[in-house]
């Protein structure tokens, strides 16, 4: 994946409704990415993430449990897509098993037929 220095991502940092902010490349390096953000609180954060994973680039000695991570708006608006269509499948009252069963699109058209059929 390519990124540039400006282009707008999501940063998932911290926890519970506050995780979830709006930011900017800052720097674009060989294997890290700079990430501006401003939290809730109005305190502006900085932090580098590898570029092969998208998560914080930590030390060794810290734990990956409660690391940030970040999306362009592209991913974003997929995996915002894949859950709804997760969440409709459950709605409709279907689980998906495996990872790999549906793919996306017939995910959504498997919840748009289901529910022009209950409409009926």
């Amino acid at each position: 994946m390519t990124f540039q220095e400006g282009q707008p991502v999501i940063v998932f940092a911290g926890s519970g409704k506050d995780r979830r902010h709006e930011g900017i490349i800052a720097k674009v390096g060989r294997t890290l990415v700079t990430v501006d953000w401003t939290t809730p609180y109005g305190r502006t954060e900085t932090r580098q993430f590898r570029m092969e994973d998208q998560r914080e680039n930590l030390p060794p000695s810290r734990t990956y449990a409660y690391s940030a991570s970040f999306r362009t708006l592209e991913q974003d608006a997929l995996a915002q897509r894949r859950h709804a269509a997760e969440d409709g499948m459950a709605r409709v009252g279907l689980s998906k098993r495996r990872p790999d069963s549906l793919t996306l699109d017939e995910m959504e058209a498997v919840v748009r037929l289901l529910d022009e059929m209950r409409k009926s």
